[in-house]
């Protein structure tokens, strides 16, 4: 519960495992970031970090120290969440790494053609706008009809807003 965060990126990311929510600040310890229930820039689709914690070793104020799991200790663990400290010292606990995807590309032959502004790109549009693309994805389009950049772009805004069932941004 003493590391930082910082030293578990530093450990796990060259392995391709990192915490799916980090302080921001790198001072800031596991233990310190569960009492606070600290969330990071991606709290809309990761929660805090609470949500990713398996278990964790609690020193009451008796001084016995308890394991407290989620779903066998809920009231005991939901208050240590965001509790400062109140319900007692964490001194151990198991967080949740979660894959770091590799970065991909996505070559994508007939980009100008009818399947794709019909099916293909509105469920790529869908996939990212779900956040369910990797962070660092390309998607890399060839077709045979000659396109610049803008027109490409306006012509696929018009394919987005006809055909998916997320309208564009």
């Amino acid at each position: 519960a003493s590391t930082k965060a910082t030293a578990v990126m530093d450990i796990f990311l060259p392995l391709g495992f990192a915490p799916p929510v980090v302080p921001g600040t790198g001072f800031a310890t596991l233990g310190g970031g569960v009492a606070n229930d600290v969330h990071g820039k991606n709290h809309h689709q990761a929660g805090s970090l609470g949500q990713h914690i398996e278990w964790l070793d609690l020193r009451l104020p008796s001084g016995e120290v308890r394991r407290i799991e989620p779903a066998r200790d809920e009231a005991l663990f939901k208050t240590t969440l965001g509790g400062v400290g109140l319900t007692g010292v964490i001194e151990r606990l198991c967080l949740r790494l979660e894959r770091v995807p590799d970065p991909s590309v996505v070559v994508l032959f007939g980009a100008t053609g009818d399947l794709a502004h019909r099916k293909v790109i509105p469920a790529i549009y869908q996939l990212w706008r779900t956040n369910l693309l990797p962070h660092e994805f390309i998607l890399l389009a060839i077709g045979r009809r000659p396109f610049d950049d803008d027109s490409f772009r306006a012509e696929i805004r018009t394919a987005l807003e006809t055909h998916s069932r997320i309208l564009p941004l």
